[in-house]
């Protein structure tokens, strides 16, 4: 099933301190499908935030250096709101539809958005990104390895580790895969 132009979709990584541990980190691209092309980005980082899982330490953090800083996670979860609302009442304006994409949604991503819920849910809990489409269970669906690499997939240029980086992959590894296109797949994902 091919895209339909009206979409936009919402590609979003998250870090986080460990597999359960806060979220610390944001990068969203939009890209519009008709074009194939990034109409808009955000990202952040909490300053000074203190990490404790190991890996976590030893593999994401030095990559995160240059990104905007927010002085908390709340500060972090309310910009991230701010500028997904936005995009969703446009969109709403225009009637484009979005469509939401993240790698490996849980915990990290799901808990994000969680929080972000949380921290206001009596005006926020009809207004959550839905559905989230799991790129690791688009790719796993249409027969690919599971502990795929994704930059060695699609080809996509960027730094390890980075959640800004990482969104722009995962429209890069949708369109390398070529899901929509896949008549056989009985699940139509997107």
């Amino acid at each position: 099933m091919a895209l339909e132009s009206k979409k936009l979709i919402f590609s979003f990584d998250i870090e986080s301190d460990g597999l359960y541990g806060e979220g610390f980190a944001v990068g969203v691209v939009i890209i519009d499908v008709e074009t194939g092309r990034i109409v808009n980005e955000f990202s952040g980082v909490v300053d000074s935030y203190k990490v404790t899982d190991r890996f976590t330490k030893d593999n994401i953090v030095k990559y995160l250096r240059e990104m905007p800083k927010y002085s908390n996670t709340h500060a972090l979860r309310e910009a991230f709101w701010k500028f997904y609302i936005t995009y969703r009442t446009e969109a709403e304006r225009q009637n484009r539809e979005i469509i939401f994409l993240a790698d490996n949604c849980a915990p990290v991503e799901a808990r994000f958005l969680r929080d972000c819920v949380m921290d206001d849910h009596k005006n926020r809990k009809f207004k959550a990104p839905f559905p989230l489409i799991d790129l690791a269970t688009v790719l796993l669906l249409n027969g690919y390895e599971n502990h795929l690499n994704r930059r060695a997939f699609s080809n996509c240029p960027g730094r390890k580790h980075h959640p800004l980086d990482d969104g722009r992959g995962q429209w890069s590894d949708i369109l390398e895969a070529r899901v929509w296109e896949k008549k056989q797949l009985k699940i139509n994902i997107l």
